[in-house]
């Protein structure tokens, strides 16, 4: 009689991830006859009261061990089989997403073990900027110009401004 592979729950790195972060999620597997074993992975996604299916992979028939699977939280995805009232067609994670790691073991004979799942929630980025170009030198009155480029959410305030101007 053969026994159904199993799996521990599924642990994240990094442990709290940023929205550009690739995350990976890894586990251990087992199988008390000895088969190779395959694990089927489902990444979902919960934004507000919607749950969504972004990507599925597998990892190939090997001896028991640590299997593990990526998402690249700076990318866009198609969503499949989501739950909620108004799923998105398409969602790029961000800050606050929950991101849900499911790992199903099947091991040679075809026999499949107890499906686990952890979840992670994606953590705020920083914005950044970088200056393109600068003048050298000001003097009171003059007018100069600065060129930059930022990554994030960037507000920037001119003298006299409110955030109700941006």
């Amino acid at each position: 009689i053969s026994t159904p592979p199993s799996l521990t729950t599924p642990s994240f790195s990094p442990a709290s991830p940023k929205t550009n972060d690739m995350l990976v999620a890894s586990t251990t597997t087992s199988d008390v006859d000895g088969d190779q074993i395959s694990v089927a992975w489902t990444w979902k996604i919960t934004r507000g009261a919607n749950t969504c299916v972004v990507q599925t992979n597998s990892s190939p028939l090997a001896a028991a061990g640590t299997r593990t699977a990526s998402l690249d939280l700076s990318q866009s995805y198609s969503t499949s089989s989501c739950t909620g009232p108004t799923p998105p067609a398409s969602i790029n994670p961000n800050k606050g997403d929950v991101v849900i790691a499911e790992a199903t073991p099947t091991d040679a004979p075809g026999l499949s073990g107890t499906l686990k799942s952890n979840t992670v929630t994606v953590a705020n980025t920083a914005p950044t900027v970088a200056f393109g170009s600068a003048p050298s030198s000001a003097n009171e009155g003059e007018t100069k110009t600065y060129t930059f480029t930022g990554s994030g959410k960037l507000t920037a305030y001119l003298p006299g401004m409110t955030p109700d101007h941006v």
